[in-house]
C-alpha cells in the first residue's frame, strides 16, 4: 500500500505534466486512495492534493481538502489563494488570506499579483503592498513585478515612480525580470 509520501509524489508528478485533464484524474484517484487505504494525511500530502486540484482548475475540491486540514500552512493557503485569484474569485481569496495566521512574503505576493491582474482590483494590490511594508516584510522580485503591473493598470504614475525608487535602492534591480520592466 502506498504511503502519504508516495501519493504526494504522484500528485506532484501529475501537476508538472501541465495537463489539466490528467492532473484532475490523478488528483481524484489519489484523493480516493487516501480514504480507501486510510492513509494518514500530513502537510506534504494535503499540500500536494490542494496544489493538484488548483492546477487542474478544481478550486472547489481544493477548498474541501483545505477545510479538512487541522493545521493549515501558508503553502496551502498560497496555493488556494492563487487558484481563487486565477478564477476571479476575489472574495474567496480574501477570506483565505485573512484567515492565514502566519503570513509570509509569498502569500502577500499571491494577493498582490492576483489583484494586479484586474484593473478594478489593482488599487487593492497597492493597499496590500503598503500593508506588507508596514508589517516589515522584505520585498522581493515578484513583489515589485506585480506592484509595477498594478501601477501600470491604474495609470498611477506617481506611485509607480515611488515603487521604482524603492526598487532602485535594492539589489533586485539587477534581476532581468525587473530590469526589463523598468526600461519600458
Amino acid at each position: 500500500m502506498p504511503d502519504g509520501f508516495t501519493l504526494s509524489m504522484i500528485l506532484k508528478g501529475s501537476t508538472s505534466v501541465n495537463a489539466e485533464l490528467y492532473s484532475r484524474y490523478i488528483g481524484k484517484q489519489v484523493h480516493s486512495r487516501i480514504f480507501k487505504c486510510v492513509v494518514e494525511g500530513d502537510d506534504v500530502l494535503y499540500t500536494a492534493l490542494i496544489d493538484s486540484y488548483v492546477k487542474s482548475g478544481r478550486v472547489d475540491y481544493a477548498r474541501r481538502v483545505f477545510d479538512l486540514m487541522l493545521e493549515r500552512n501558508v503553502v496551502c493557503s498560497t496555493s488556494l489563494i492563487t487558484g481563487y485569484m486565477n478564477q476571479g474569485c476575489i472574495e474567496e481569496a480574501e477570506d483565505v488570506f485573512s484567515k492565514t495566521m502566519e503570513k509570509d512574503v509569498v502569500v502577500f505576493n499571491a494577493m498582490i499579483e492576483g489583484y494586479s491582474k484586474q484593473v478594478e482590483n489593482a488599487k487593492k494590490a497597492i493597499e496590500v503592498y503598503i500593508d506588507m511594508q508596514r508589517l516589515g516584510f522584505k520585498l522581493n522580485i515578484s513583489t515589485f513585478a506585480s506592484i509595477i503591473g498594478a501601477c501600470s493598470a491604474l495609470a498611477a504614475f506617481e506611485i509607480g515612480q515611488q515603487v521604482h525608487g524603492q526598487l532602485m535602492k535594492t539589489e533586485l534591480i539587477e534581476h532581468v525580470k525587473i530590469a526589463n520592466i523598468t526600461k519600458v
